[in-house]
């Protein structure tokens, strides 16, 4: 089988994914929440899917992910869950995670790599109530 970038310098440089963070809904402070991610083509189940989050205030269970975390294998374009807890503290997060896994052919694999973003608002449900 050939890997996308074999040549002469053996090179094997990872191909952008095709992945999209999925918005966040606005979480409560300590809020148990989700993280997720759809794989816009479909990776090769027989290979490796590797899903980083970056270290930052969230709570999570494991910040590296596999197909566990598929919510369905066998979707044309697989989503991941990242169970989350939000941070106490009120305020707009930045969450980064990384995505890798191949894409194959009759006679080729590719490797792909992405980078996602997604922005998490922590806000306290008593702010903006008006007193009876």
């Amino acid at each position: 089988m050939a890997w996308a970038g074999d040549a002469d310098d053996g090179l094997r440089e990872p191909i952008t994914a095709q992945v999209r963070a999925l918005p966040v809904p606005t979480l409560a402070p300590g809020q148990a929440g989700e993280l997720s991610l759809l794989l816009l083509e479909a990776p090769e189940r027989e290979l490796p899917l590797l899903t980083r989050v970056q270290p930052s205030e969230l709570d999570l269970i494991d910040n590296r992910l596999g197909w566990s975390a598929v919510v369905d294998p066998l979707a044309v374009q697989p989503r991941l869950r990242v169970p989350i807890k939000a941070p106490t503290v009120p305020g707009a997060y930045e969450i980064r995670a990384t995505v890798d896994y191949f894409v194959c052919g009759e006679q080729w694999c590719r490797a792909k790599h992405g980078e996602l973003r997604w922005e998490l608002v922590v806000a306290d449900p008593d702010e903006g109530a008006t007193p009876d």
